[in-house]
């Protein structure tokens, strides 16, 4: 993406691989997991992140093993992790009557900028946002 005032940004969208991508059999909970990766690079520093290695790793005959321990593990039998924290977040809101951290505006937005791309690669040239 090229800014207005000279930034440009390269946005990467889609951090799930395919279920098939971890294609072993145990443990059955060890499921595959996508390329969490994000780089910033800016005029006055740079920031990584690297979602990827869990902090919990595993090696067997079938290979290394990743597992996915943030987002939506299960602990005790009930859902853990970020995404149950987000759900937690939102039906709070809805009940106390409170307006979510990331609002509907924010989304729209979010929605704006992926569908300006796609349809830059569609006409084959710069899109202007707002849409």
């Amino acid at each position: 993406m090229d800014f207005a005032d000279g930034a440009v940004a390269n946005v990467e969208c889609g951090w799930a691989y395919p279920e098939a991508w971890a294609n072993w059999s145990w443990p059955s909970g060890w499921g595959s997991f996508g390329d969490v990766q994000m780089h910033i690079v800016g005029t006055d520093g740079v920031l990584n992140l690297d979602m990827t290695p869990m902090g919990v790793t595993g090696c067997d005959p079938e290979g290394w093993k990743f597992p996915e321990s943030r987002h939506w593990p299960e602990m005790h039998g009930r859902p853990s992790g970020a995404v149950h924290l987000e759900v937690e977040h939102f039906f709070d809101c809805v009940i106390g009557g409170r307006q979510p951290l990331v609002t509907g505006g924010d989304g729209r937005r979010s929605l704006e900028v992926a569908l300006a791309a796609e349809r830059s690669i569609t006409e084959g040239g710069p899109v202007a946002l707002p849409l």
